[in-house]
């Protein structure tokens, strides 16, 4: 579809950056109808909220002075659930985009910005707005031969897959539709019962319990929230894709809707990707500092609640600074990465294991007393000093540092005791499990 869908519409830019906002407004304002034009989210809601009934789509910026782009968008989700929202934003932003995600954005546009990809993001954001104005077009034709020509043309000319569900039967399905099942006729797509049957259940997708126990699934998808309208189809291929659904009411006397299907995998991916790197370890791949502080805070207060045992061995590698002096950092490198396949072999799947800084590696043991955890340390301990590292060869010992949680702790005395008694093992000459 062209950038003619564009030029109907009108757009709501925030961006403060003031050559940015100069250069991306000159090259809407040929594209679109009407550019609304804010410098931070202040201005960008309080834009809106006097021409809500003219914003068809808004484009914002995050960080930006006085209120941010995404804070902006929130606010605006008072008075509209459903208007579309593209962000532009540098790659790095991980938590920013996590929360774009939260509040249904349907793009982003990485900065700087690249017009072609902004104007495909216009399009691909714009088209169910278009179709629904089309549809309504079409269906007040009075020749139902005209109108199912005009249906036909307007569905196969979206990006977006594109259904009309009618007593939760698919009536009319768009070529994209089919090509992704690959399918040839509405017979072929409606062998199972409903369409979810092709959805996969998976935590914080749409429930297919839930759905199927439901009346009127259209029904059921248009209650939920934006965030929850989440799905992943799989086709006949076994290719695996995650849209966004979006449901509008078609005919409404005759009960049927209309439900479009927009690709949202990308996005899903980058932020399962960022939120991976910003949670894990680059060499090694386990959990990082950051993230196991994150589960030991929930952790501490889950066994305190619950009256647990919970215990930490902390590990440092002995003369690690040795092996990257005599022998470079690329094998010290390998060292520090198959460090964590041993301590992984010797705890259990629900154990958390993360690295604590440079040498240092942390294990959260839960329902586990001191005593079990000195074993687990001990076996680490004898496994580290048995096992032959890289090319090399090079033999290694480790010392650890094992507490277990008392009545009154907190994170902080737990980590420090465990701490402790890690220099009391390296201060009796390393290789040895200590617990205080």
């Amino acid at each position: 579809m062209s950038r003619e869908i564009l030029k109907d519409l009108n757009f709501l830019f925030v961006e403060d950056e003031e050559t940015i906002q100069k250069f991306t407004s000159r090259f809407l304002d040929k594209i679109v109808n009407k550019i609304f034009v804010a410098s931070n989210g202040e201005e960008g809601y309080n834009l809106y909220l006097k021409n809500q009934d003219k914003i068809d789509i808004i484009i914002t910026d995050i960080h930006m002075p006085v209120m941010n782009g995404l804070d902006m968008i929130e606010k605006i989700r008072e008075y509209s659930k459903d208007i579309p929202v593209i962000i532009t934003t540098a790659y790095n932003e991980t938590d920013f985009l996590k929360r774009s995600v939260q509040l249904n954005v349907s793009s982003y546009v990485i900065k700087p910005i690249d017009l072609e990809q902004l104007l495909n993001s216009l399009i691909k954001t714009a088209e169910p707005i278009v179709l629904k104005r089309q549809l309504d077009e079409a269906h007040k034709l009075v020749s139902k031969n005209e109108e199912y020509k005009r249906l036909k043309t307007i569905f196969d000319s979206q990006e977006n897959m594109i259904a009309i569900v009618k007593d939760n039967k698919i009536t009319k399905a768009n070529k994209k539709l089919y090509n992704f099942f690959n399918i040839n006729n509405l017979e072929e797509l409606n062998k199972n019962n409903h369409i979810f049957d092709y959805f996969v259940e998976e935590p914080g997708l749409i429930s297919m319990e839930e759905l199927k126990q439901s009346s009127c699934w259209a029904e059921y998808i248009k209650t939920l929230s934006e965030l929850d309208r989440i799905v992943k189809v799989e086709n006949n291929h076994k290719n695996l894709k995650t849209f966004s659904l979006n449901i509008e009411v078609y005919l409404e006397e005759e009960d049927s809707y209309i439900l479009t299907f927009t690709d949202i995998t990308s996005l899903k991916e980058k932020v399962n990707l960022l939120e991976y790197q910003a949670t894990h370890d680059n060499l090694t791949g386990i959990y990082n500092r950051n993230k196991f502080q994150q589960v030991f805070e929930k952790e501490i207060r889950r066994n305190i609640r619950y009256k647990h045992d919970l215990s930490l061995i902390i590990i440092d590698i002995d003369h690690f600074k040795l092996i990257n002096d005599n022998y470079g950092h690329q094998i010290g490198d390998e060292v520090l990465k198959a460090i964590p396949m041993i301590l992984q072999s010797c705890i259990r799947e629900h154990d958390i294991l993360a690295r604590w800084g440079g040498e240092e590696f942390i294990i959260l043991l839960p329902e586990t007393n001191l005593e079990n955890a000195t074993k687990v340390a001990e076996k680490i301990r004898i496994k580290v000093e048995n096992q032959k590292f890289t090319k090399r060869y090079l033999d290694l010992t480790s010392s650890f540092g094992v507490s277990s949680l008392k009545e009154d702790d907190t994170a902080e005395n737990l980590i420090s005791r465990a701490d402790k008694a890690l220099y009391k093992s390296k201060r009796s000459g390393r290789n040895l499990v200590s617990t205080l």
